[in-house]
């Protein structure tokens, strides 16, 4: 009987982990929250901080742009002159001119939707055609399907984990 018990807590330990695995796997590819800042500050000057947040605020990247000259919405992959690089994209890609070159915004993030890229465009040229400085901010929560499996499978393991380290220290004592 004793064997069984052990044998039953350790076989039952890869699937916990592998539900915490899982867990965090699809809430990282599954939400993500994008917040962008535009500042036009008193000289003219238009810089834009991008931050990327991945569990819940756990894992961000942040990159600024500045000195923005331009901003476009290219409806289908675009040749960019100045990098001379090739952007492939179904969806309408959003770039900016920069101090280094063209852009793509959304590089490396998940498909936005038009409505929110159009969005954006018409703010930074507001802030481009602004006489004043001025200054906006957008939050945008990208979520799919990933995520409402994900959530389920890191609520089980953590319980399945508490459990089973519950277990592990009762017998042992």
């Amino acid at each position: 009987m004793k064997t069984f018990r052990k044998r039953s807590r350790i076989q039952l330990f890869p699937a916990i982990l592998f539900c915490l695995a899982l867990g965090i796997i699809f809430n990282y590819f599954g939400y993500e929250r994008i917040e962008i800042k535009g500042i036009r500050d008193l000289e003219g000057t238009v810089t834009i901080d991008f931050t990327q947040k991945h569990l819940w605020g756990l894992m961000k990247e942040s990159r600024q742009y500045n000195n923005i000259t331009y901003v476009a919405l290219s409806v289908s992959g675009a040749s960019v002159d100045r990098s001379k690089e090739i952007f492939l994209s179904s969806s309408p890609v959003l770039f900016i001119m920069t101090e280094e070159g063209m852009v793509d915004l959304f590089g490396g993030t998940r498909d936005v939707e038009y409505e929110i890229k159009s969005d954006l465009i018409v703010r930074i040229r507001y802030l481009l055609n602004a006489e004043v400085e001025s200054e906006f901010e957008k939050v945008i929560d990208l979520t799919n399907n990933l995520t409402w499996a994900g959530v389920p499978l890191l609520v089980l393991g953590v319980m399945g984990l508490i459990g089973w380290l519950g277990l592990h220290l009762h017998l042992r004592v």
